[in-house]
């Protein structure tokens, strides 16, 4: 884990409902236009052709969507049970901030504290958990 997993926590989730969608829109036979997977032609043997072409290609689709699916959602359960290991108050501080996508002034208005207290707590917390970020960060 690092702070830039941390950081992209509501894009794995927009991503996974996306993806989610555009499975059941799937599964359901209802493909985009945008889709090159059309059937042309006027002959019989070629209109077989594109439906076994168009087949494959869903196939190889629906693959591809569950295979993403599935890697963003293992690294969201990471996210989710590295910030159940804190501490309760750290805890809050960053499910407000990071996973509900709350300011910090919200965050602070929430927890009943200033945001330069919040502030502070935030990097503490990121320091303990991610040292050599912040190393890096005051060099």
């Amino acid at each position: 884990m690092d702070k830039q997993t941390l950081m992209q926590y509501r894009q794995l989730c927009r991503e996974i409902r996306e993806l989610e969608e555009e499975k059941e829109a799937l599964a359901a036979g209802n493909l985009p236009g945008s889709w090159p997977l059309g059937i042309g032609g006027h002959s019989q043997g070629k209109i077989k052709d594109n439906v076994g072409n168009c087949a494959a290609q869903l196939w190889q689709l629906s693959q591809l969507l569950a295979q993403r699916l599935n890697q963003l959602i293992a690294l969201r359960r990471e996210i989710e049970d590295f910030i159940a290991d804190l501490q309760p108050e750290e805890r809050r501080i960053l499910r407000l901030y990071y996973i509900e996508g709350l300011t910090w002034e919200q965050t602070a208005e929430r927890l009943e504290y200033s945001v330069r207290q919040i502030n502070r707590k935030q990097h503490q917390i990121m320091q303990q958990l991610f040292p050599n970020d912040t190393k890096k960060q005051a060099s």
